[in-house]
């Protein structure tokens, strides 16, 4: 695509931000900390990929710009986006970039109003499109191109498979699909027809990888250190140790045992961030059932005094708000996506509830990409890289221009306009 104008992507996640420019980086997003950072005791704040650079983890105090999946502190979020946009990660040059960027699923309108004009009005973007973050990944020639591990249960009655393997190939089924969004804040199933969300089935969980962390910081705390100021570490913990149990109650039962022949339990050693690398007193933190027992919170999220429907739940219930001719469909094609999606166990776990509660004659297939947290913007890059720039200006770029002319709204006109040509989201 030969233009000299720089085609930016950014998918503005809740607690990292994946860019990257069109024709750089082999095809891969820069991944940087969407936040500010202090350091204990410190006065500076750490703005995005700085914090990556930081020595000492302890007591770190954030600033976050989303709560509870809502952009909402825009002060921060501009820092960030000052920091990306500058010649230290992207080097892209405003006023000569066309930016793709993400936006939460159903996003509140004066939200979207301030998107428009931090881009437009501030930053001086020359054009933009505001997608859903997995809008575009969501159509058959986009997912097509990804490699994913897929497992399938054949319905009851037929001979019983439920095999896992690596696939490159989707099938034409797949202009029907249900994404499931494990990310940072919340947890969402988004039923897809065509590359349209269908609106009114959409299901929203508010159990996420925030949620997880600070229900383990509270058990580990309860039971062994307090480590209520520790949120990085924490969080290093439970990527590291975590993962979905395929039978609770047996995995609960060999808790019990000793922990020198328990293998379950996990010795996890604290860094004291001073001279680890030349011996150190030795703190041990012991994980057993905590490995097991956060994640548990996405499928019986009421164990936790948390009144919603678990993850199998969650899905039925986006499954059932559509029509009846897309139910066995939607449930043979089954995205599972996000940064939090990554636990070991979680498809198959998810795969067999689902199936006690799909009709026994429906096929149950679920499928997670190589790289899930980074789906969206991978479905992004292939999408504009298969655009021409008139096709793009058309159907999706808002340029700085037309903004200036019509106004706040903009956006929002352009949107019922490919709603009415097809091309946008839907309800049905």
């Amino acid at each position: 695509m030969a233009t000299d104008r720089t085609l930016a992507i950014v998918d503005n996640g809740a607690y990292t931000i994946k860019a990257g420019v069109v024709g750089e980086q082999d095809g891969q997003p820069r991944i940087v900390p969407n936040c500010l950072a202090k350091l204990k005791g410190g006065r500076a704040w750490l703005v995005a990929d700085e914090l990556d650079r930081a020595h000492n983890y302890a007591g770190l105090y954030y600033r976050l710009p989303f709560e509870k999946g809502i952009l909402v502190d825009w002060d921060v979020e501009r820092m960030v986006w000052e920091r990306l946009f500058s010649s230290n990660v992207l080097k892209c040059e405003p006023t000569n970039t066309w930016l793709w960027l993400t936006e939460p699923c159903l996003n509140l309108p004066n939200v979207q109003a301030a998107y428009d004009q931090v881009i437009f009005e501030e930053f001086e973007f020359d054009g933009y499109s505001r997608q859903t973050g997995n809008c575009r990944p969501a159509t058959t020639q986009t997912m097509k191109t990804m490699t994913m591990t897929i497992i399938i249960m054949m319905p009851v009655g037929t001979t019983s498979t439920s095999s896992s393997s690596s696939s490159s190939s989707i099938d034409d089924e797949r202009d029907c699909v249900l994404v499931v969004d494990i990310g940072y804040s919340s947890t969402q199933a988004i039923p897809f027809l065509h590359g349209q969300m269908i609106l009114n089935a959409i299901r929203r969980l508010n159990v996420g990888g925030k949620f997880l962390t600070n229900h383990l910081k509270e058990m580990i705390s309860f039971r062994q250190w307090n480590m209520m100021d520790e949120t990085y570490l924490v969080n290093q913990i439970k990527e590291t140790c975590c993962y979905v149990s395929a039978d609770l109650y047996a995995d609960l039962r060999i808790c019990r045992e000793d922990p020198r022949s328990n293998p379950i339990v996990q010795a996890y050693v604290l860094p004291d961030f001073v001279n680890t690398h030349q011996g150190y007193v030795k703190q041990v933190l012991w994980m057993n059932n905590e490995r097991f027992t956060v994640p548990e919170a996405l499928f019986h999220p009421s164990d936790i005094g948390m009144p919603q429907a678990g993850l199998a739940e969650l899905i039925h219930q986006a499954v059932q708000a559509t029509p009846e001719a897309l139910h066995a469909l939607l449930y043979a094609n089954i995205v599972v996506v996000g940064g939090s999606a990554q636990y070991p166990g979680l498809c198959d776990r998810l795969s067999a509830e689902l199936r006690q509660l799909v009709p026994a004659d429906y096929a149950v297939r679920l499928a997670m990409p190589d790289e899930p947290a980074t789906f969206a913007w991978q479905g992004m890059h292939d999408y504009v890289k298969r655009c021409s720039m008139s096709q793009m200006k058309e159907e999706m770029i808002v340029t700085r221009a037309d903004y200036q002319e019509e106004g706040a709204s903009v956006h929002m006109r352009r949107r019922r306009r490919r709603c009415r040509l097809g091309t946008g989201t839907t309800s049905v």
